[in-house]
């Protein structure tokens, strides 16, 4: 409350609200929910240990915070924490945690929303180089070694489907440069990952090749918040955590608004749903984490096994869950051995945060109905659909760019493929504009971007979006997004070799 302006203009106005006492606030927490979070983390890792848990629960069309917390109580003792790992420098949290494959997710649905099928089709081999790539900013990068999966074995020619279920990064990496990485980072600003966390607080997301990988520092909130879109149809709700709040007269303060407004197609949404969904199938790389409701997931696990996801959700709930070290967040999680004594040489995501993810899951859920979720068909092997042509779909460069030096005829949003039908489309339209309307605006592309379905759009902003100072020190950013470090990330030059950046970032 004290650092939210609905609460008070003025720090001083909202400090001064607090003195006066009185205030009855009741929050969005469930406890209900609450109690199956917390049993699910104290069930699976132990405040002692060095490795900590945070989980988070939102409720998809509201945004509202269901559950929320981790095997460090709150404490300035032994084995406690003052910070909230689940929640970003804006709340008082951490640092976030990089997310590895979960944020292949947000990929795919830019990947959707530019028109590439479930159906599409690429050779994924073993290693590759990262392909040259243009940020929103203008950056370019060129081409760089570094892509490859946890296996020595090349999958292949595999679709989108094939390549979320088993978590192929050398599919994933060409899909975002085809795609276009400034539509990449746009998808992920819709969907609340404008920021990321560093030492130095929070920065832009750093827009690098190996952003689908999973680089940048996130938290259990965001992540919940962002999988909560999929669930509700391509509605975007923001999180909140206070219900209401009267004052010791009895009047009623306003509240945050979660703000739900539409930031994809419908179908983009239900493609998203069926890759996903395929991850918890028998033939994904969450199997062991699916549970007996209509759902959908996705495991993620960074370099050398330092941090593992599993993020996944039905039609009522989206619940995110990492563990990591905390206090050493390069320092690896393996050999991972649980409670029970069993041992694991290697801390895959569904080994580590997706059996908390399955317990608190399947409590919250007990008793309610099995809604499913909106999923889109799958491809068929017998009958491809038709592949997008080997041109840009977000711009007027030639090549898959994302679309000019500085935002160009892509603007983010506001070109002829962006802003048109396939954008704005029939639902995108009105005064929210999806992604062509009159929110357009000079950092989404165009100036207008249309007035309804957002038209053809007009030329990209001279922004094209966040950007920001990438490639800070070489956390995440700091190079090409390969194994060097290197100093053509951003403006402030990375530290010397870190592979945190790209390399391998596995299921």
């Amino acid at each position: 409350m004290l650092q939210d302006p609905a609460f008070g203009r003025t720090a001083a106005a909202r400090q001064a609200l607090w003195d006066l006492g009185g205030l009855q606030i009741h929050t969005t927490l469930d406890p209900r929910d609450q109690a199956a979070e917390n049993r699910a983390v104290a069930d699976n890792v132990l405040a002692g240990n060095r490795a900590a848990a945070a989980t988070t629960m939102v409720q998809p069309g509201t945004g509202k915070i269901l559950a929320m917390a981790q095997s460090r109580p709150y404490g300035d003792g032994h084995d406690q924490t003052e910070i909230n790992y689940n929640a970003n420098a804006d709340y008082n949290g951490g640092e976030g945690f990089q997310t590895g494959s979960v944020f292949k997710a947000v990929t795919a649905a830019a990947a959707l929303e530019e028109g590439f099928p479930l159906s599409y089709t690429m050779y994924a081999p073993a290693t590759a180089d990262y392909p040259p790539m243009t940020n929103c900013n203008g950056q370019s990068y060129p081409a760089v070694a570094g892509d490859m999966n946890d296996t020595s074995t090349a999958p292949g020619d595999i679709d989108m489907v094939q390549a979320m279920a088993a978590s192929v990064n050398t599919y994933f990496v060409p899909l975002e440069q085809r795609a276009g990485l400034c539509n990449v980072v746009h998808m992920a600003q819709s969907l609340g990952l404008s920021y990321a966390g560093s030492p130095n607080g929070l920065v832009p997301l750093a827009q690098v090749q190996s952003l689908t990988l999973g680089v940048n520092a996130l938290t259990p909130l965001q992540i919940a918040d962002a999988y909560a879109t999929f669930a509700n149809n391509g509605v975007y709700c923001g999180p909140i955590a206070i219900d209401s709040v009267t004052t010791a007269a009895g009047r009623n303060l306003p509240v945050p608004s979660a703000d739900c407004h539409r930031v994809m197609k419908r179908s983009t949404a239900a493609g998203v749903n069926t890759l996903l969904a395929s991850v918890v199938s028998d033939e994904g790389t969450g199997a062991t984490v699916g549970i007996n409701w209509s759902d959908a997931g996705k495991t993620g696990t960074t370099n050398n096994d330092d941090q593992a996801w599993f993020a996944g959700y039905t039609k009522q709930i989206s619940d995110a869950t990492v563990v990591s070290t905390p206090d050493d967040p390069n320092r690896s999680l393996d050999p991972w051995i649980t409670i029970s004594g069993e041992y694991y040489p290697n801390a895959f995501g569904y080994l580590t945060s997706g059996p908390i993810w399955k317990q608190a899951m399947t409590d919250s859920m007990s008793g309610l109905p099995d809604i499913e979720l909106n999923f889109a068909p799958r491809p068929s092997d017998a009958q491809q659909q038709p592949q997008p042509t080997d041109s840009p779909t977000d711009g007027t460069t030639t090549g898959w760019t994302d679309g000019g030096t500085s935002g160009g005829t892509d603007g983010g949003f506001g070109g002829t493929t962006g802003g048109g039908t396939t954008g704005g489309g029939t639902t995108g339209g009105g005064t929210n504009g999806g992604f062509g309307g009159t929110n357009g605006g000079t950092t989404d592309g165009g100036t207008t971007g249309g007035t309804t379905d957002g038209g053809t759009g007009a030329a990209g902003g001279t922004s094209g979006g966040n950007g920001g100072t990438t490639g800070w020190t070489g956390w995440t950013g700091g190079g090409n997004g390969g194994n060097t470090g290197g100093t053509t990330a951003g403006p402030v030059a990375g530290t010397a070799g870190t592979t945190v950046d790209g390399g391998l970032t596995v299921a």
